[in-house]
């Protein structure tokens, strides 16, 4: 009877651990995402962006064997408004002056392998606008 209930417990906590990993890998969405969070600012007359986590940090999420992700999301913030760089975004001059302006993007996890591998090529450190595909 006591190797039943040890059974019984162990199962138990490895199905816990196994919604508790799903629940970490998903981060908030229906299926496993990277998350990133991106913050433009202008400081002294130059465009600084900040990239939370890097995107070699989350191309080391893609090696995850465990509930590997699937999907991507880019949270951008412009908390002095659009600057230049970033023009590209949006065509509305009022989101461009917008202090606190956000946009989202969220697309499939090849989508985004293709725009931070960009990013990296460029090597300006600016984030890039994805491609129509990766804007939902």
């Amino acid at each position: 009877m006591q190797s039943k209930l040890a059974i019984a417990r162990a199962t138990a906590a490895l199905e816990q651990h196994d919604r508790e990993q799903w629940k970490k890998a998903c981060q908030g969405f229906d299926r496993p995402t990277l998350v990133q969070k991106i913050i433009v600012r202008v400081h002294r007359g130059e465009t600084v962006t900040r990239m939370s986590p890097s995107n070699n940090e989350l191309f080391r999420e893609l090696e995850r064997t465990v509930y590997p992700p699937e999907r991507a999301y880019r949270y951008f913030e412009f908390p002095n408004g659009i600057p230049p760089e970033y023009y590209s975004f949006t065509d509305r001059e009022d989101y461009r002056n917008e202090k606190g302006h956000t946009i989202e993007q969220t697309g499939p996890v090849e989508a985004w392998i293709a725009v931070a591998t960009k990013e990296q090529e460029l090597g300006t450190g600016q984030a890039l606008l994805g491609p129509s595909r990766f804007v939902s």
